[in-house]
C-alpha cells in the first residue's frame, strides 16, 4: 500500500487571479483567473482561503472542464481582501468545506486536548442560519443571536470532519481544541497531528 501523502496548503487547486472588475451596485465584484488544478471540486461555491485575514466567499460561474480554462468568480466580499488584484495566487477551498476546518487542522497540535466527552448544560445559539451549541461560559461567536441555556442540552458532538458523533452513552473519546471544536480519534491522528488537509480534496 502505497505511502499517504500529507497535503498542506499548496496542494489546493491555487487560483492565480488575470482580472478584477467591480460590477453594478449590488456590490459584487468579478474575478477571472485559472486554476492549477481541479481535485477536490465539487461545485461553483468555494473561498479564496486566505491566511491573514477573512476568507472570500463566492460562486464560479461554472466549473471549470479543463485545468487551461479560465474561470469567473463573483463575490461580494472583495473589500476584506485589499490585496486582490491581478497576479495574486489564492488557495481555492470548495464550498462543502469552511475556511475555519482548514485553520483549525493548520494549527499546532499541541492546542489539542483529549478528552472524554460527557452531556452537561449547553448554550443554544445561530448563527448563519444554522443552531449550534456550545460550553455555558464560553463567548457567543460574532453575529450569533442566543437561544438560551439547556440543561443536559449537550448530548453529543459530531466530529468537524467526518460523520461520528461523540455521546456520553457511547463514553467516546475525541480531541478538542481551544475553540471548542471536537475531532474523533481517527481524525485527529488522521489530520491533525500531521497538519494534513488531505479532507478538503479526497473528503
Amino acid at each position: 500500500m502505497p505511502a499517504h501523502h500529507t497535503m498542506k496548503l499548496q496542494d489546493l487547486p491555487q487560483f492565480t487571479v488575470e482580472e478584477v472588475h467591480g460590477t453594478s451596485n449590488d456590490g459584487e465584484t468579478l474575478v477571472v483567473g485559472r486554476l492549477s488544478h481541479l481535485r477536490g471540486m465539487r461545485g461553483t461555491r468555494g473561498y479564496f482561503y486566505r491566511l491573514g485575514g477573512p476568507s472570500i466567499v463566492g460562486d464560479l460561474d461554472a466549473v471549470p472542464s479543463a485545468e487551461t480554462e479560465r474561470v469567473r468568480f463573483l463575490t461580494t466580499e472583495a473589500e476584506y481582501a485589499p490585496e486582490l488584484k491581478p497576479g495574486i495566487v489564492y488557495p481555492w477551498l470548495d464550498g462543502n468545506w469552511q475556511p475555519g476546518h482548514i485553520s483549525m487542522i493548520l494549527s499546532p497540535h499541541e492546542r489539542w486536548e483529549r478528552r472524554t466527552f460527557s452531556t452537561s448544560p449547553a448554550r443554544y445559539f445561530l448563527v448563519d442560519g444554522i443552531m449550534r451549541w456550545q460550553p455555558v461560559d464560553a463567548p457567543l461567536p460574532r453575529g450569533a443571536t442566543d437561544l438560551g441555556v439547556h440543561a443536559g442540552g449537550w448530548e453529543h458532538q459530531r466530529c468537524e470532519l467526518c460523520p461520528e458523533e461523540l455521546s456520553a452513552e457511547s463514553t467516546a473519546e475525541g480531541f478538542v481544541d481551544a475553540d471548542n471544536r471536537w475531532l474523533c480519534t481517527h481524525c485527529f491522528e488522521r489530520y491533525a497531528k500531521s497538519q494534513d488537509i488531505s479532507f478538503a480534496i479526497d473528503g
